[in-house]
């Protein structure tokens, strides 16, 4: 049906795309456009970037800057693999994101090894704010701007509450709605909501990446037919929590191999907490135990259960206790 997944990917993304409506704010772009053209121009020198998105205008690049954003990554966790799983994964899979509205990821076939791994743009935005948020509640100080007013009248608890909202509002309408703040230029906080980000963000795609290494999708009824268009086969998770569990495990592994060659001064600790922050994130906005998933408290423990020294596990199980969860 398609040539490659790249061809099935923008096929997607015409068909499949909803906008989500937005708020402009002038100010935040501004900034936002000026911290975008120094990444631009460092990854330029470093040659970080393809040189066809470097040759782009950093206008055309900052409305893409999810997809580019993706790609580096995912070039990022194959390239710390092993070769065979590395080669197998390249042929077969495309990654991008596009404007679903609904809350999740999926897995989308095309014809015969060719899938696409689909993330909502919006659920990408939640993870982005909602880290900013927590970073920001513990570096109050870093935070250069919040909604147009002064950020040195806000202090930790008001970041706290502010992400609270965020991810009711979300949890009712499905839009990250909420305060937009900026960390300073190269402050601690900056670089760790980035650092938190990138961890986030790749588990989610080393999830995905899980079911194809664990054969999940080679059952033609694992697929689901969506809007009357076979070329829209999605992958339906969960037929068991086994399904999941190994998945989440099998995407532990991948991340663990990526993060140790991205990061290798951080330790395992970690990589539990990119896990944990998206994990927490689903659960605030109502996800819990389901027919498809286990809950995320319970899918942070088997990751730790599988991974961790007994020590490790009893204290991400005693992390949630404390929160009588």
């Amino acid at each position: 049906m398609f040539a490659n997944p790249q061809e099935y990917l923008q096929y997607l993304k015409d068909r499949y795309n909803k906008p989500i409506p937005g708020i402009r704010d002038n100010r935040f772009d501004e900034i936002t456009k000026k911290q975008w053209q120094e990444y631009v121009e460092s990854a330029k020198s470093i040659s970080k970037i393809p040189k066809e998105v470097a040759s782009n205008e950093v206008e055309t690049l900052k409305d893409k800057a999810l997809d580019i954003s993706l790609s580096l990554q995912f070039k990022g966790i194959l390239l710390s693999q092993r070769a065979e799983e590395r080669k197998g994964i390249e042929r077969c899979v495309a990654i991008g994101s596009v404007d679903t509205g609904e809350l999740n990821t999926f897995i989308a076939k095309g014809g015969v090894n060719i899938y696409c791994i689909v993330l909502n743009s919006g659920l990408m935005m939640l993870l982005h704010r909602n880290i900013k948020f927590v970073v920001a509640s513990n570096l109050p100080q870093d935070v250069v701007y919040c909604d147009g007013q002064d950020p040195s009248q806000f202090s930790a608890h008001d970041y706290a509450l502010m992400m609270q909202e965020m991810l009711d509002i979300y949890a009712r309408t499905g839009f990250p709605r909420g305060a937009l703040i900026k960390f300073r230029a190269g402050s601690k906080g900056s670089q760790a909501a980035a650092t938190f980000l990138n961890s986030a963000e790749s588990f989610v795609i080393c999830h995905e990446l899980g079911h194809l290494l664990n054969n999940d999708l080679d059952e033609e009824s694992s697929f689901l037919e969506l809007h009357n268009d076979s070329r829209l086969m999605k992958y339906v998770e969960g037929k068991d929590h086994a399904k999941e569990l190994k998945a989440d495990a099998t995407g532990y592994r991948l991340l663990s191999n990526y993060l140790n060659k991205e990061h290798p001064k951080l330790d395992s600790n970690f990589s539990m907490m990119g896990i944990v922050i998206v994990m927490d994130a689903l659960a605030s906005i109502g996800i819990e135990e389901s027919y498809s998933h286990p809950s995320p408290k319970d899918r942070v423990i088997n990751i730790a259960k599988s991974f961790f020294p007994d020590d490790k596990v009893k204290f991400w199980m005693d992390s949630y206790s404390r929160l009588g969860l």
